[in-house]
């Protein structure tokens, strides 16, 4: 029921309805305190003009409004309230004044007026019949279970399409207008369905937006997605906290629009993908993506070079990654993919036992996240690689990531963190792999 303090401003001007409200205090209460004192009018106009004036340099200073057309429009009229004012402060002084001047300021002023009043309706009309949007597509994803899979996905988009995909983490300073992107400046909504999208509150926040505006969707379910089951959606006011949800009300959507897009969204048809699957299903799901989005004929998309083809395991670079660890395997494929537009010689990504086997690099990148060291598929690539005696640059690609202790390599020596049985190599050379 507060939505009217709140709904107007952006999020971090979100008190600028307390500031409306005093300000409207302030000139319904000049008049009569005025009287009451027995001041003259030119007083009263003096401080109808600092009020005024007050309120043009917080608008210049913090563009609060939600609306760029509403900062606009409310500046011009506040700029035309005080030159009014201090027109009327003019005439109220005791001497003679040039009443030509007065008849040209005041015209002025009136036409200001009508401008202010006109120009968010001038700018709407425009927005929509001429507006142009500025992305082709709207990649959502859960941040913690899918941020490198969500870049990994642009990537591969990238190679069928040239146009802008927003991505919230190269677009920073769009952050605040996040749910206004989705509903006016894409041509799709591109859903990334994992284990925890429906959890996140940003995430609920760009589907309800999309839906609801009409925004036509996409979804993509991976492995670990499940569909929302109906006590999950009748729960989904325990989801949240109260100030997630307070958040989600200052940009208009509640609870009953959350839960009516999730049902719109199950019973659209997507694609699937296995996060761990082979690159080809990732190519092909790429490419849907692209023809859906851009309304394409399939028959007619450039056949592009598949990033599948068969690897030099000669490369002196090699990237190697728990293939177990999702997040860890679509940083690998993100990082060599970087490395190749950098350095002369071929990347090698490696993604199973029989790639490492057969690679002979001089430089190997581990990528370190959590539990990776207690991962039997790292342990005996890590030391495959070693064993070439090849130079280990260690990435740490999780900030949850920590080095081991002495103590770990104590339980690891003892054989408590792996299983010796699933080992391809003595436990003493594991524990100088990881050493290395």
């Amino acid at each position: 029921k507060f939505h009217f303090l709140f709904l107007r401003w952006v999020t971090h001007r979100y008190y600028y309805g307390v500031y409306l409200i005093l300000r409207q205090l302030i000139t319904a209460l000049v008049p009569l305190i005025c009287d009451l004192l027995r001041l003259q009018v030119v007083v009263k106009l003096l401080v109808y003009a600092a009020v005024i004036l007050t309120w043009l340099c917080l608008l210049v200073r913090d563009q609060p409004w939600r609306l760029a057309v509403a900062n606009t429009a409310d500046l011009a009229l506040s700029g035309a309230g005080f030159a009014l004012v201090v027109i009327a402060t003019v005439i109220a002084r005791p001497y003679d004044f040039d009443p030509l001047q007065v008849q040209l300021l005041l015209s002025l002023v009136l036409l200001l007026l009508g401008v202010a009043l006109v120009w968010p309706f001038v700018y709407s009309l425009v927005q929509r019949l001429c507006h142009s949007k500025k992305y082709l597509m709207f990649l959502c994803h859960h941040k913690g279970g899918g941020g490198v899979l969500a870049r990994w996905f642009e990537i591969l988009v990238h190679r069928q399409v040239t146009d802008p995909i927003f991505l919230d983490s190269d677009c920073l300073e769009d952050l605040e207008q996040i749910f206004d992107i989705v509903k006016q400046d894409t041509h799709a909504l591109v859903i990334l369905l994992t284990s925890q999208t429906f959890t996140r509150m940003w995430c609920a926040g760009e589907i309800a937006s999309g839906i609801v505006a009409g925004v036509p969707v996409f979804p993509i379910a991976f492995d670990d997605y499940t569909p929302p089951s109906p006590d999950f959606l009748d729960e989904l006011d325990r989801v949240w906290d109260h100030g997630q949800l307070s958040e989600l009300a200052s940009y208009g959507l509640t609870l009953r629009h959350i839960r009516d897009a999730y049902e719109k969204l199950v019973a659209v048809t997507g694609a699937e993908v296995e996060r761990s699957g082979p690159l080809s299903s990732w190519e092909a799901v790429a490419q849907l993506v692209a023809d859906r989005v851009t309304r394409r004929d399939p028959r007619r998309s450039a056949k592009l070079a598949p990033i599948t083809k068969t690897a030099n395991l000669g490369s002196q670079l090699v990237i190697f990654a728990n293939a177990y660890d999702c997040e860890a395997l679509c940083v690998g494929r993100v990082l060599s993919r970087q490395l190749k537009g950098l350095m002369q010689d071929t990347v090698v990504c490696c993604e199973n036992m029989r790639s490492i086997t057969r690679a002979t690099p001089s430089v190997v990148l581990p990528i370190l996240t959590s539990q990776c060291l207690s991962s039997v598929f790292f342990a005996n690539g890590l030391q495959a690689l070693v064993q070439i005696q090849s130079l280990v640059i260690p990435i740490q690609a999780d900030t949850s990531f920590v080095y081991p202790s002495a103590t770990f390599y104590a339980s690891l020596g003892e054989g408590s963190v792996l299983p010796g049985g699933a080992l391809t190599a003595p436990i003493s050379e594991i524990v100088d792999a990881y050493k290395s």
